[in-house]
């Protein structure tokens, strides 16, 4: 069940990205690269927040279940 839940989020990830960077491809070709370096420096920085939050809720409950495990 972990296995289909990990490749949703992967998935989802790669789609995710791969739609911002087309739609960043084709307003860099009818805008200024000025903008566009600024706006998708934007958004790695907020999807690189948006991970950390869900590796530290991830590794919680990882942590919980090992210790569970354990006992």
């Amino acid at each position: 069940m972990e296995v289909v839940k990990y490749s949703i989020f992967v998935c989802g990830v790669i789609g995710v990205t791969l739609g911002i960077m087309i739609g960043f491809v084709f307003w860099v070709l009818n805008s200024n690269l000025r903008d566009y370096v600024n706006i998708w420096s934007a958004i790695l920085l907020a999807f690189i927040v948006f991970m950390i939050i869900l590796f530290y809720f991830g590794g919680k409950d990882r942590i919980r279940d090992e210790k569970r495990m354990i006992e």
